[in-house]
């Protein structure tokens, strides 16, 4: 939360704003800059999202404070010194840049009976629109594409929780992955049928994650309000992964880190 291409217009939009370094280090190692964009909502997708270690785990991350996770994944990096492994945490600050901005506001909108997965569906559809793309044309998944070699150097960051074994991690991306493919096909199905199909099989709450053939104008004006907090994320990110890149030689990082994933924020 927000979705897929949301996470991924935030990173698209800020590379040109970052300096020569940040820039190269993120272009040279773009589909894992991609991945850490995702954060850990990977972990959401194992065995379809039946795998209870691994969707708890992701709840622990999305729980706790950010700092914790950065500063694991930092051990991990001083460690290895791989560009890669800094694409990825760059990434990462960036989908927790998002999620900090815009997990308050969506579920402030329940009260109106608005369902969450829908929102964050047409405010990728939106976002879409803006950027001159035909939705049904969108190929979201290859937005998360998991290349073997990167999961493999990711997985040594998540290694350091000792939480999750990395052949359960890395099977998460690739279910992530398939899942997102096969909901972005089932979307040529008619609106009833894919809803007759969740009621058979009783997940008619992920009803909102399929982007249905028009826009739901009734959603339009929380749609103008997550793109205030989409615009305000990405006024913030270059400064936050400033202040991370400095904490690598020894300034602290930002109390802004020490919120979670999911905390309200709109008093902040």
């Amino acid at each position: 939360m927000p979705a897929i291409f949301a996470h991924w217009l935030l990173g698209e939009k800020s590379i040109k704003t970052l300096d020569a370094r940040k820039r190269a280090i993120i272009l040279e190692h773009r589909e894992t800059f991609n991945l850490g964009l995702q954060g850990s909502d990977f972990t959401f997708f194992k065995n379809m999202g039946a795998d209870k270690e691994v969707s708890d785990f992701g709840n622990l991350l999305h729980d706790q404070p950010a700092v914790y996770s950065i500063k694991e994944f930092t051990k991990v990096y001083k460690t290895s010194k791989n560009p890669e492994l800094l694409a990825y945490i760059l990434g990462f600050i960036g989908h927790f840049t998002l999620d900090t901005n815009c997990h308050w506001y969506v579920f402030s909108t329940e009260k109106d009976g608005v369902d969450h997965n829908e929102l964050e569906t047409e405010f990728d559809r939106y976002l879409m629109i803006q950027e001159g793309l035909n939705p049904a044309m969108v190929k979201i998944e290859e937005y998360i594409f998991p290349n073997a070699s990167d999961l493999k150097n990711i997985a040594k960051l998540y290694e350091a929780f000792g939480e999750i074994p990395t052949e359960k991690f890395e099977q998460s991306f690739l279910d992530f992955y398939k899942f997102k493919k096969i909901i972005r096909k089932l979307q040529i199905l008619p609106s009833f049928l894919i809803n007759l199909t969740l009621k058979i099989f009783k997940k008619e709450h992920l009803f909102g994650i399929f982007m249905k053939k028009k826009t739901n104008k009734s959603l339009s004006k929380y749609i103008n309000s997550l793109h205030n907090c989409f615009e305000k994320s990405l006024s913030m990110y270059p400064t936050l992964i400033e202040n991370f890149m400095n904490s690598l030689d020894g300034a602290k990082l930002d109390t802004y880190f020490n919120r979670d994933f999911t905390r309200k924020g709109e008093n902040d």
